[in-house]
């Protein structure tokens, strides 16, 4: 099962807590867990987070790609590979 996203957002929190410069955007495929992390983000300004299936989002607008965590070997592959077909 591939399996990448920003969960309900601990990394996101992180990020903001240190004030990290940036507009930060979260994706998550499971809609319960990005509903959460949507909830909790709205009072923020500078961070989002989508629901749907990161294998699918177009990069091409985006300057910086975090990986909070590492990906199992054959999942992160595919990532790259769908990644490169954009």
């Amino acid at each position: 099962m591939k399996r990448i996203g920003c969960g309900k957002g601990r990394v996101l929190a992180y990020l903001l807590k240190s004030h990290a410069p940036c507009r930060l955007c979260g994706i998550e495929i499971n809609e319960i867990s990005g509903r959460i992390a949507q909830e909790w983000t709205q009072k923020y300004d500078r961070a989002d987070v989508m629901i749907g299936d990161a294998f699918r989002l177009d990069y091409n607008d985006y300057t910086v790609l975090f990986l909070g965590r590492p990906f199992l070997p054959k999942t992160f592959q595919q990532f790259l590979e769908s990644w490169k077909r954009l």
